[in-house]
């Protein structure tokens, strides 16, 4: 897009920002959020996105150190680390293209699916350079937390005097707000617009977190992809129709992703059409289930590379608060191994993210074997067992000569 074409296009969007009176059914208040937005702030990030865009150069995959501030009214909220570190390998596999979805995008768009080069860790030191877990953990007395507003219009969650928890460095650190929302999975703030900088980050239910524990119950939305889109529009993504209430004359300023009317839900049959193109509806900035969600586009990890690049560059200056994974010798015997009847999922947990390779294996109970596949990276393995049926098997985890084996039985209880 050239640039007079891109101040046109902050323009038509400044226009649309001033007529938005419908949101979808638990997406997100980004459209809401943007009727506050001053059109020229909204030109000038534009602009230093679309500059920064032309000076991307092939790079490693940039680690960005995140920390979760849990503030709960109840030990329901109050989630466990294993669902927030599920949260982070699934964020982990978005960005790179390899989610559990990726193998389902129709063949027309599988050449534009593409890796966003950035990854995210658990921040290992806090902002005092002190060790952390990368989680705070607030106890509130005030309901609805993730969206409740004070009479001065600052949102409660992320202040200690409200009743929430005051964020990290947001120069530093991507806050993530663990909080009860209404009627939303979650919110963000877009690069150069936070209404306030102690605001900038993300808030999302913590039922909407990871797939494990809470979230592994609120299917559709029970594989960790709402974090995903949320951090989607932290990196400069707007939903892939657009802004507002969509309509084949507003875009979302990414070329490779088609022109879409407005947004799906569910889980729609592909293929899926509106704008005289065939949607992307599988796209993660749409507003379809967590078991469709599968992509980013090149364009769109492009985009998100220019804003980390330049409206938030100082995320890159804070590597430092990530640690590096361990690659010493795996302890197979503090690995946690269970069955998950609520995703349908048998999940192998360790307690730190490990460079070294695992091999997992499923057999019956006679000895047949059913799965194998190797694990390469993160903390928490995901095996879906929809195509067996319930009994008893055996999970095997083998890593550098050493082996344990352990019986699981599935079942279900949906």
């Amino acid at each position: 897009m050239s640039y007079r074409n891109l101040l046109l296009a902050c323009i038509v969007l400044n226009i649309s920002v001033l007529d938005i009176s419908a949101q979808a059914p638990l997406g997100c208040d980004f459209d809401q959020r943007a009727t506050q937005w001053d059109g020229t702030q909204l030109t000038a990030v534009e602009v230093r996105i679309a500059a920064m865009k032309n000076r991307i150069t092939p790079r490693m995959p940039a680690t960005i150190p995140i920390v979760f501030h849990v503030v709960y009214s109840n030990n329901r909220e109050n989630i466990s680390d294993l669902q927030i570190r599920s949260q982070v390998d699934i964020l982990n596999r978005d960005f790179a293209f390899m989610s559990e979805n990726a193998p389902w995008v129709p063949e027309e768009f599988r050449d534009v699916g593409g890796d966003a080069n950035m990854r995210f860790c658990l921040a290992s030191i806090d902002p005092n350079g002190n060790p952390t877990t990368g989680t705070t953990r607030t106890m509130t007395q005030v309901s609805r937390i993730g969206s409740h507003q004070e009479a001065n219009g600052r949102y409660s969650v992320h202040y200690d005097s409200y009743g929430g928890k005051d964020g990290w460095d947001p120069e530093r650190y991507v806050n993530i707000w663990v909080g009860d929302i209404e009627g939303l999975l979650g919110s963000a703030t877009f690069p150069g617009m936070a209404p306030h900088p102690e605001e900038d980050g993300v808030v999302i239910d913590p039922e909407f977190v990871g797939a494990l524990g809470l979230a592994s119950r609120s299917d559709p939305f029970d594989r960790g992809h709402s974090l995903t889109h949320e951090l989607g529009h932290y990196f400069g993504l707007f939903h892939i129709w657009g802004l507002g209430n969509g309509g084949c004359d507003t875009d979302d300023l990414v070329e490779d992703t088609p022109e879409q009317e407005t947004f799906y839900l569910e889980c729609p049959e592909y293929p899926q059409h509106s704008c005289e193109t065939s949607n992307m509806f599988m796209n993660f900035m749409d507003f379809t289930d967590d078991r469709c969600l599968a992509l980013f586009t090149q364009g769109q990890a492009q985009r998100m590379q220019a804003a980390l690049m330049g409206l938030r560059s100082t995320l890159l200056e804070n590597t430092d608060a990530c640690a590096p994974p361990d690659s010493g010798k795996i302890d197979l015997d503090d690995a946690l191994l269970f069955y998950a009847p609520e995703s349908g999922q048998i999940v192998i947990a360790l307690d730190v993210e490990s460079v070294m390779s695992r091999k997992v294996s499923l057999y019956a109970i006679d000895g047949r074997m059913l799965y194998q596949d190797t694990w390469l990276t993160g903390s928490t393995f995901w095996l879906n067992t929809e195509s067996i049926i319930p009994g008893v098997y055996v999970l095997q985890l083998e890593a550098e000569g050493e082996r344990i084996s352990k019986k699981v039985f599935v079942y279900s209880d949906r």
